[in-house]
């Protein structure tokens, strides 16, 4: 078995793919550019060494189109693949926190506090706010970064956080969170730091690293490591992907192109 092969096993071992959330980190590290484009050849190359059955990747392909994320174009009986601009641009906005350093530091929070309302009718209030960042500390009550919003229609004060209790530490680290980082923390470590030459290999090693990590990290939101638990290991995940990335640099679209119409 291979350095890359022993790697995909580590990074898959007792879980499924959501093949269409795969291929949505395949062109958000690959094809970022408004002129960026993945043919279908390079894309079956790509997700055939992650293990994705054929027949998978169109039917998440559909979906994507259908959701309006991807746009296809066809050149003779090849299909290539863009992402649509607003897809573009949500994941631009997801990029800065998947590939820092390090996670958000700031000393000026403001608390964003809902009238009363039904239950059903807060849902729906709660989730914009969610979706762009807030964390949600007891219904109605929702935490923010830096200055409060002008005209948000609710009461809003800001200053810097005095106590963080052990309740709001629990509230922001929801136990299955909570192994998935210490899985994934397990996992980085054993796949250690494996040195691949080829184009592909390093391209398909990259995007299953940053997938397992996304899809825990744009699952709560950005706040600093004091706002959780000891047992939080986002930090330690995100040292480790950042130094296994230094080891995968990104291969251009044409060099993987290349690569994937010679078969290698």
């Amino acid at each position: 078995m291979t350095r890359f092969s022993q790697a995909v096993g580590i990074l898959t071992a007792g879980g499924e793919f959501r093949v269409w959330s795969v291929i949505v980190s395949i062109f958000g590290d690959l094809a970022r550019e408004p002129e960026d484009e993945i043919s279908g050849a390079l894309l079956s190359a790509l997700t055939e060494r992650l293990g994705i059955r054929p027949e998978a990747v169109r039917v998440a392909l559909h979906r994507l189109r259908k959701d309006g994320w991807i746009t296809t174009r066809k050149h003779g009986r090849s299909g290539h693949y863009r992402l649509s601009p607003n897809a573009r641009e949500t994941s631009r906005n997801a990029r800065e926190r998947i590939y820092a350093d390090e996670n958000r530091k700031t000393d000026r929070w403001h608390l964003l506090i809902l009238p009363p309302m039904p239950q059903s009718e807060r849902h729906d209030r709660e989730k914009p706010w969610l979706a762009s960042g807030y964390a949600s500390l007891v219904p109605g009550v929702m935490l923010g970064a830096g200055a409060a919003p002008v005209q948000s229609g609710n009461f809003t004060f800001e200053g810097e956080v005095a106590e963080i209790p052990a309740w709001v530490k629990s509230a922001n680290a929801p136990t299955e969170l909570i192994a998935g980082y210490a899985r994934l923390e397990t996992s980085l470590a054993s796949i250690g730091t494996p040195l691949l030459d080829a184009p592909l290999e390093i391209a398909a090693l990259r995007v299953l690293v940053i997938h397992q990590w996304r899809r825990l990290l744009l699952r709560h939101p950005a706040l600093p490591d004091r706002f959780y638990p000891p047992e939080w290991r986002e930090a330690a995940c995100r040292q480790r992907v950042v130094e296994l990335l230094k080891h995968l640099p990104r291969p251009s679209l044409a060099e993987l192109e290349n690569a994937a119409s010679q078969g290698g």
